[in-house]
């Protein structure tokens, strides 16, 4: 699907970036990256809301209008964001695993 926004980032980089060393300067570019990535896919994934809201066609011909918008769509898109950058913050599993453990985590700090 093709939609019509776009994003545009500009990265500066810390005046003291050149003293860091290298483990600190790999840590500090996951992370930014990890958070980066999710507000990008949060705003990504609203802005198609809104456009389908507003009749773009994604798709060509067939209308998204009536899923424009569902009262679950913001949520469960932050939830998505939240649960993928948990699970790219763990180095230590697989992302399919970490992801896993990030739900069921989530699931049970909510009585589940």
């Amino acid at each position: 699907m093709w939609e019509p926004s776009r994003h545009f980032v500009t990265w500066t980089y810390p005046d003291n970036w050149s003293t860091l060393p290298r483990a600190e300067k790999e840590e500090d570019t996951r992370d930014i990256a990890i958070a980066l990535g999710q507000h990008l896919a949060f705003t990504a994934a609203t802005w198609h809301e809104i456009l389908t809201w507003h009749g773009y066609r994604g798709i060509g011909v067939w209308p998204e209008f009536q899923s424009a918008f569902s009262w679950e769509d913001n949520y469960s898109n932050l939830l998505g964001c939240h649960v993928a950058g948990a699970a790219l913050s763990n180095p230590d599993l697989e992302y399919s695993e970490a992801v896993t453990q990030e739900i069921r985590a989530l699931v049970d700090s909510l009585g589940g």
